[in-house]
Parts: structure tokens; sequence; C-alpha cells
């Protein structure tokens, strides 16, 4: 065995008694073994550590753990799951079973009667990944931490969502406030769709002057234009077989607005000075950070345009409407920093990471990535403290700062340490 390639587990259970001897076991046995207690951790270590194969045991609540099992074979389909109860339960293994788990075994002391159907699901798992199954596996596996990361209901069901609205060829439209992530949703939409192997083309609206946004979006005939000596591709066409992305849609003007509509509807258009009309297989996704509905009411919006985008909604919810999701995107922005800048040995004290949740960021994601970069670098001692957040990132709007000398960073014993969760970033 010690010559064996080392193969990949990850153990998601509230039984720390069983998890912790079953990982034992498993180690004996050449797996590199990853503990978890909750999905978000559990999400993380899929995602970073590439793991196929997870262990699920079933929690007191059976709901709760059938529902970890949906999300497991939502958003990472190609990974095995083999379930674990403490008792041999009909009903639990048909549900389970149902659901997608590979096997469903019942809790025992003699552990090693695990290993075959563990290593059956890993080699299933890994067949998924190089069969013809490998182009859906592969998008959703890294879309979690990459573009959406959080494990909150709000995030999970906007997840859910993206899942159910990529296969469609169906305009979309996003909306949320500035910085939720309304381009890194309808990147997801795009990968998930049939059209992941065409163009992504973004294109924010409201960054480009108003007399160059038509040529951008559609191209221009040699000589529409004093010294136009060549034909300009616009986006329209480079996004031809795949998605093009309306960033700030309300910042278009009625005139180009109405040009669009006939692109949405008849899938034909024309560049400027050119008589010749054009198809084009393109998806639309358009996004905007104001009340759509309010600028169509306002007549900022057309009407028909609005409705011919919005076939297909979804709304990103504020940060501070999802509080739980903090710490794992600063622990994911803190992770991704250290890297690039190569730091290392730094971590956030618990003190400091509770300031952080108390903040409402209005920036959202987005601020967070920024605050996070900088707390990284500045940052002179291992432990990142509330009195480094106040000196190197002004937090200070609408919160009440600490005025007393910061907490010391909480030492744990081996034994009240959750498994994973208290690493520091590598």
């Amino acid at each position: 065995m010690a010559n064996a390639p080392i193969r990949r587990a990850l153990i998601l259970d509230v039984d720390d008694a069983f998890s912790g001897d079953l990982a034992e076991v498993l180690t004996d046995a050449n797996y590199e073994v990853f503990r978890a207690r909750d999905r978000a951790t559990a999400q993380r270590i899929l995602t970073e550590k590439k793991v196929l194969a997870l262990l699920l045991g079933m929690s007191p609540s059976r709901e709760d753990s059938l529902e970890d099992l949906r999300w497991v074979k939502l958003h990472f389909p190609c990974v095995e799951v083999v379930v674990f109860n403490n008792r041999d339960h009909f009903r639990a293994a048909f549900d389970t079973m149902n659901l997608g788990a590979f096997d469903f075994l019942v809790k025992s002391a003699n552990m090693l009667e695990f290993i075959p159907v563990i290593d059956k699901a890993l080699d299933k798992s890994t067949e998924n990944f190089r069969s013809k199954l490998s182009s859906a596996c592969a998008p959703r596996l890294t879309a979690p931490a990459t573009e959406m990361v959080g494990s909150s209901a709000a995030i999970q069901n906007v997840q859910a969502r993206i899942s159910k609205i990529a296969p469609s060829d169906a305009p979309v439209m996003i909306s949320g406030e500035t910085g939720v992530g309304k381009e890194l949703a309808a990147r997801m939409i795009h990968r998930l769709s049939r059209r992941s192997s065409g163009p992504f083309v973004p294109i924010n609206c409201g960054a480009i002057p108003e007399s160059l946004l038509e040529n951008e979006l559609f191209g221009h005939a040699k000589g529409a234009f004093t010294d136009s000596g060549q034909v300009k591709l616009g986006l329209l066409e480079e996004a031809d077989g795949g998605t093009l992305f309306l960033d700030e849609v309300s910042e278009l003007t009625p005139a180009l607005q109405a040009k669009l509509l006939r692109v949405l509807e008849a899938g034909t258009f024309r560049r400027l000075g050119d008589n010749k009309e054009r198809h084009i297989d393109v998806r639309f996704i358009a996004a905007g950070n104001r009340d759509l509905k309010e600028e169509m009411n306002s007549k900022r919006m057309r009407a028909d345009f609005y409705y011919r985008l919005a076939v297909l909604l979804i709304d990103i919810p504020p940060l501070r409407k999802r509080r739980e999701d903090i710490p794992l995107l600063v622990e994911h922005f803190f992770t991704l920093h250290l890297s690039a800048h190569k730091v290392s040995g730094k971590k956030i004290s618990t003190s400091a990471m509770r300031m952080l949740m108390e903040y409402d960021w209005p920036g959202n994601v987005r601020e967070t990535r920024n605050v996070v970069e900088r707390l990284a670098i500045l940052a002179d001692d291992k432990i990142i403290t509330p009195a480094d957040i106040i000196n190197i990132v002004d937090l200070s709007y609408g919160m009440d700062l600490p005025t007393s000398s910061p907490e010391p960073p909480t030492r744990t014993s081996p034994g009240d340490r959750p498994a994973e969760n208290s690493i520091p970033p590598r």
C-alpha cells in the first residue's frame, strides 16, 4: 500500500468520534482524508482539494442530511457520495439512493469493511471526470469557489436558479446592488450552458460614451465613416455562438434599445453603414443595479425591451442580508491574496472576524475582496486583530468600533478545534 497512489476523501459528519476513527482507518489505507462538520467547509474542501469521494454521515435530522446530499449532487454532480447511518433504515436508504448516493452503509466498529465500497465510489467518480461526463463535471466543480462563494440559503437559491436557467437559451435579467457579483453569475450561466465552448462577451453600457456605443455593439462597414478604411466587427458578431452580457443595461438610449430589440426578436442586425442584414446566434444576459421596473415605469427603459430581456430573472441579495457568508468570503479572499502576494502564516482573529461581520459592506463582495487584500498585505503581525482593521481599512461608517485593546487570539485545544475550519490559509 505504501507505493499506491494517494486517494482523497472528505468526511462530512457532525459525529466527531466516528469521523475521527474512519479518518484514521482511511489514512492507514493510503487515503488523504479531510473532515468537515458543515456544508460551507465541505464546499471549500471539495473545490480547493478536488476531492471526488464524499462520505456523508446522516445527522439526527434526516432532512438536513438529505438536503446536504441534494446540495452535493447539484453543485458537484460527478462526486460520488457514500452515506453512513447509525442504523439500518430502509426508508433512509431508499431516499438517499433515490437522490443519487453511491451506497448506503450502517456505521459499525469494523471500519475496514467500508474501504472496498469507498474505493469503488472513488473509482466511479474518477471515471465520471474522464468520460463523456467530464464537460458537465468541471464547470460546476469550480463554480462555487471561483465565482460565487457562500453557504447561506439565499446564495444557494441563486446557485440553484443559475443551474436551472443555464441550459435554456432564453434571455436573462440579473438584478442586484453594485458589487454583488452579477457578472460572475452571468459567467456561471454561460459556463454551465451548451454555449460554454463559445465566447462570453461582456460590455459595460455605462462605461462607453453614447456616441461610440452603437459602433461597439454593431460594428461598421468599410467607408461608413471618414477614415473608416476597413470593416469593424461589433461585439454582437464577436459573441456569435456564445453569450453577450449587457451590464448596466439601463444606460442604453431608447433608440439603441429599439435596435437591440430587433436582434433579440429576429436574430438579425446590420453593421453601421451597411445594407446587408446578418444573422447571429447569441444569448443575451443583462444586468443592472437600478430598479429596472422603475426605469421602465419612468420611460427611461422601453417596456418591450425590458420584457424581452426579462424572460428569466435572477436577483442577487446584498451581503448585509446574508451575513453568514461573510466569514467564508473573507477566508476565501484571504487565502487567494496570501498566495498571490507570497505571504504566509497570517490568520484572522475571532474578534477581527466579528468586526468584519458587523460591517454592512455597501460595496458588497467587490469591497470585501479589496479590504481583505489590504489586510493581507499591510498587517504587520501574524494575527490580524480589530486594531489592524481600524488602522488599515476605514470601516467606521455606521459601526461602533471598539475602544478597548483588542482581544488576543483565542487558543483552542485539539479536541475543541473543528476539523479544517481552524487551519490557517496556506
